[in-house]
């Protein structure tokens, strides 16, 4: 019985840690939210999230941008960045070219390796928001 009252907290404890980290963009989904860039490019930030969609959000998730579905499976990486430690827990990416990208975050908790995969269109002068989720692998 003292598992399922630990388990519980811990679940609860997920929420409420998960609900100080949420911030607009992100009750916006993946839709670009329209902030003009300098340059004739896109930015892009990615927020990783544990197990769930609606799950912890994960700082120290190594998120790699790839060209093509085929780069994702070679590992011909474009662009890569770490998630922030702290709040808001974003990998942070600019100067993309208006393109589609292949997405793959990865990290490792109490020695299993999660992995989530994602694609989306970056289009030019917008900072796209993007939620991934990470499951074990």
């Amino acid at each position: 019985m003292k598992k399922y009252r630990i388990l519980a907290l811990f679940i609860a404890f997920s929420f409420v840690i998960a609900g100080f980290s949420c911030d607009k963009d992100e009750d916006e989904g993946n839709e670009p939210n329209n902030e003009p860039t300098e340059d004739p490019t896109g930015k892009l930030d990615v927020y990783v999230h544990m197990s769930l969609p609606t799950g912890v959000l994960w700082g120290y998730a190594m998120v790699k941008l790839y060209e093509s579905e085929e780069d994702r499976t070679n590992l011909i990486t474009y662009d890569s960045n770490y998630t922030d430690g702290v709040s808001p827990f974003n990998a942070y990416f600019e100067k993309l070219l208006p393109q589609k990208y292949y997405i793959r975050a990865t990290f490792e908790h109490q020695s299993e390796l999660y992995e989530g995969l994602g694609e989306l269109f970056v289009p030019i002068n917008t900072t796209t928001s993007y939620h991934i989720t990470a499951a074990v692998k």
